[in-house]
């Protein structure tokens, strides 16, 4: 939609809010975000968060905010870790699955 870091933010225990700054065409916003391909929320264990500051790897900066291609950071040595590499699809074999679309009542 052309929009500027959109915010996914958990309500509760049950509801995701997601907010899209520009944005006024409500019903526009429904139908894109109820056609994605699809939605998968992780608990990304070993990746740095605002919580944990410890961890082996952190979110590449840089990147552009329309782009859904997230790089990492090897925090040891700084080495970009790319969704291409084999230390990537390593790096994801130990993350949780919280939430799928198909887990949604409604969008």
């Amino acid at each position: 939609m052309g929009a500027a870091e959109p915010l996914v933010a958990a309500k509760g225990t049950d509801q995701i809010i997601v907010e899209i700054p520009g944005v006024s065409d409500i019903k526009k916003a429904e139908e894109t975000v109820g056609s994605s391909a699809r939605i998968m929320i992780y608990h990304a264990r070993n990746v740095v968060s605002g919580q944990v500051s410890t961890r082996t790897y952190a979110p590449a900066g840089g990147r552009e905010s329309n782009d859904p291609i997230v790089s990492f950071t090897r925090v040891l040595d700084g080495k970009e870790i790319k969704p291409d590499s084999a230390e990537y699809k390593e790096m994801i074999k130990g993350w949780t699955l919280i939430l799928a679309g198909t887990d949604l009542a409604k969008a």
